[in-house]
């Protein structure tokens, strides 16, 4: 954490509190992605238990490894994606003299991954994309919200 005087630079809020270094706002987000990643595996396996589920509970019940493995690369992004964004933000907040703002952290951890993912995967192999892009809003999406429930202790 790091420490400055009530109302001045660095993005401090108007109360004077620390603001969050970004390697740990990083490792918050990674850790909410991990976490999110392990519930919703477990809500597929879940899902998996139900007799003969509709269709698209039925493609959720099949899609625990993907969700596994599209949470362990989520998780990995996401350490990376929290820290530039809260360091872009504490940085604009100190340009401009305001309070750090939350939502383009949590905007940027819902939606980063899923969309450079998929924009990779596009070119790489058509039809699985979207496949690959639902499997990473599985996980970001939950993990955001967990994040914008985390947010009060950053800053």
């Amino acid at each position: 954490m790091t420490s400055t005087p009530a109302g001045s630079g660095a993005g401090a809020p108007r109360d004077g509190r620390p603001v969050a270094r970004p390697a740990r706002v990083g490792r918050v987000a990674g850790s909410l992605t991990a976490v999110s990643a392990l519930l919703m595996a477990g809500l597929t396996l879940l899902t998996g238990l139900a007799d003969d589920p509709p269709f698209v509970l039925g493609w959720f019940a099949d899609a625990t490894l993907l969700v596994l493995v599209m949470g362990g690369i989520a998780t990995i992004g996401n350490l990376l994606v929290g820290a530039l964004a809260w360091r872009s933000e504490t940085a604009a907040a100190a340009r401009e003299n305001r309070p750090v703002r939350t939502w383009p952290l949590i905007a940027f951890i819902a939606l980063t991954m899923p969309i450079i993912v998929y924009g990779v995967a596009v070119v790489i192999t058509q039809p699985v994309s979207l496949v690959l892009f639902i499997g990473l809003l599985l996980v970001c999406v939950p993990a955001a919200g967990l994040l914008a429930a985390v947010t009060r202790l950053l800053r």
